[in-house]
């Protein structure tokens, strides 16, 4: 049964929700009761009372319920899936990043050592340079 306040929220609500919807209810809709003030026979705060009827809509609801279930269950494996296809991309995103971080560091401990090569062969070049003038 659902029930219907006459407050702000309520109304703001009322106007979001898709009341179409909703199994077991047809919405009345304001614009359907403002021009009386009494509701249709046969329904409950402005919404149609089916649960006094059996048959095939129990059958119906009850199928209904079971293809939920059954389209959850398959959403559910297909998050469960989509979740560990992501979580292997992000490890795989991590595994790449560490080794290139790795690189980084490998390549700037060369271009140290070739830097300090390049300066002391500079020094060396300076010092025969001088030595040379020197002897002359």
């Amino acid at each position: 049964m659902f029930v219907l306040l006459s407050n702000p929220l309520v109304l703001r609500i009322e106007s979001m929700v898709p009341w179409d919807s909703l199994p077991g209810a047809r919405y009345v809709s304001q614009a359907d009761r403002k021009g009386t003030h009494e509701l249709e026979e046969g329904t409950v705060n402005g919404f149609k009372d089916f649960s006094g009827e059996e048959g095939e809509n129990d059958e119906l609801q009850g199928h209904g319920t079971v293809k939920l279930k059954e389209k959850i269950a398959e959403k559910r494996k297909l998050r469960a899936a989509a979740v560990s296809e992501l979580e292997k991309e992000r490890a795989a995103a991590s595994s790449a990043a560490d080794e290139a971080m790795a690189k980084i560091a490998m390549l700037q401990s060369q271009k140290g050592l070739i830097e300090r090569q390049a300066r002391l062969y500079r020094e060396m070049a300076e010092q025969k340079q001088l030595y040379d003038e020197q002897v002359i």
